[in-house]
């Protein structure tokens, strides 16, 4: 787990109280998921590649504020060898969300 996934827990709760007197934030997400499938070298480099053709797919489908994967819905990541010299591919799908601010 990357240390911003252990993080990013507490940095929301930490902003949820600083923000209590400035109003509502919260996270708006699309209905339905995105996907994608890479393949790397190994299977940490196959994830990081998932990863980030989940968000450039997104990007470009509904633009920035959509296409960061650790505000996503239901992140999900699937890997398994992908043939000889020890590739992998991984399967990634989670729902586009974003942050707003009411």
């Amino acid at each position: 787990m990357s240390t911003f996934r252990m993080i990013a827990p507490l940095a929301v709760a930490a902003a949820m109280l600083a923000g209590a007197t400035a109003g509502a934030d919260a996270y708006q997400c699309r209905a339905k998921s995105e996907s994608t499938v890479m393949v790397g070298v190994n299977q940490p480099t196959a994830a990081a590649l998932g990863q980030a053709a989940w968000s450039s797919k997104v990007k470009t489908k509904f633009g920035l504020e959509w296409s960061v994967w650790s505000i996503a819905a239901n992140p999900q990541q699937a890997c398994a060898p992908a043939g000889g010299g020890g590739s992998f591919q991984c399967a990634t799908i989670a729902k586009p969300c974003k942050y707003v601010v009411e």
